[in-house]
């Protein structure tokens, strides 16, 4: 992905826009992000008992990985929707 990685996180931030909700299921609270010397995460839990975590990380001055792991989903219909929905997130970033 183009741009550094707290670049990178800023666009997603702008993208989930505070995320009342993922793919139809609301949000416990607001997002949070947390940063390291070498990851940004963004994350946010869901009424549902599933947490969303976006991790990112540079590879090199000007590019960067994203990845996005939703865990405690309910079935495989949820991992399906959610990964499709994720996906397209990605896309629009």
């Amino acid at each position: 992905m183009p741009g550094t990685a707290d670049e990178v996180l800023a666009r997603w931030e702008d993208l989930m826009g505070g995320a009342a909700e993922v793919a139809g299921v609301a949000s416990e609270g607001p997002p949070g992000t947390s940063a390291t010397g070498t990851w940004r995460y963004w994350r946010m839990r869901l009424v549902d008992g599933s947490r969303v975590t976006v991790h990112l990380r540079a590879k090199d001055d000007d590019r960067c990985t994203v990845g996005v792991s939703h865990t405690g989903l309910a079935s495989p219909e949820d991992v399906e929707h959610r990964r499709a929905f994720w996906k397209e997130r990605l896309r629009e970033l």
